[in-house]
């Protein structure tokens, strides 16, 4: 397949804050968790992610990957790539002219540059492309809403987060909206900066349960050729 060049008339993906935890096991990181969406015939402009080690797998259709100078890839439903810090992301986009496409990303970053410079970090656009970029996210049109009562377009949340980092001309100085990520011990408060914590299992009921499993039960485990 031909490498394509990025065209400015293919609308964007979306994205969902669906993650962020401090890690405690390599102080001064995070970890940051996005649900990208494309559109049929979606694409990213060609980008990096600054000082972020950066995973992705794909969970619906296949994704165009082209990472530095290596070749081109298909990424399909199921398959995964890795980005180290300062990687340049030429390519990324839906291999589908006609279905959508899908694929959940994690970035570990230093918390001081996230909680510093905000959701804009995760992605920096290349100069070429920044201001056509910023018009695309800042003209997006109006919400509507389907006969349902539904919204047909993703709501503030969802919006691509990816915006050119500082410093930038005054017209690029459009911020990411309001996550409005919810805390789960609270889910009417917005929480997009504090760690959220899972509730320790209890121990003593893990342990009853395990003794009540039949020792054969290990042996249905499947193997690995």
């Amino acid at each position: 397949m031909e490498e394509p060049t990025y065209d400015p008339s293919r609308p964007l993906a979306t994205t969902t804050l669906v993650y962020q935890y401090k890690l405690v096991n390599c102080p001064g990181k995070t970890i940051v968790g996005l649900l990208v969406e494309y559109p049929p015939n979606g694409a990213t402009p060609p980008h990096r992610h600054g000082g972020a080690s950066v995973s992705a797998y794909v969970i619906r259709g296949a994704v165009l990957c082209k990472m530095n100078d290596d070749p081109m890839r298909t990424i399909e439903q199921g398959g995964s790539w890795y980005e180290a810090p300062g990687c340049h992301h030429r390519i990324s986009a839906n291999a589908s002219a006609t279905e959508p496409a899908a694929f959940l990303v994690s970035f570990v970053l230093e918390t001081e540059v996230l909680e510093r410079d905000g959701p804009g970090v995760l992605v920096q656009i290349d100069e070429e492309y920044r201001e056509v970029f910023a018009r695309k996210m800042t003209e997006a049109p109006p919400r509507k809403r389907t006969p349902t009562g539904q919204r047909s377009d993703p709501s503030p949340r969802r919006r691509a987060a990816a915006i050119p980092s500082a410093p930038s001309p005054p017209y690029l100085t459009y911020q990411p909206p309001n996550w409005n990520l919810k805390s789960p011990s609270n889910p009417a408060t917005p929480n997009t900066t504090q760690d959220h914590h899972l509730e320790p299992k209890n121990t003593a009921q893990q342990n009853d349960r395990r003794n009540q499993i039949p020792s054969s039960s290990a042996s249905t485990s499947p193997t690995s050729n």
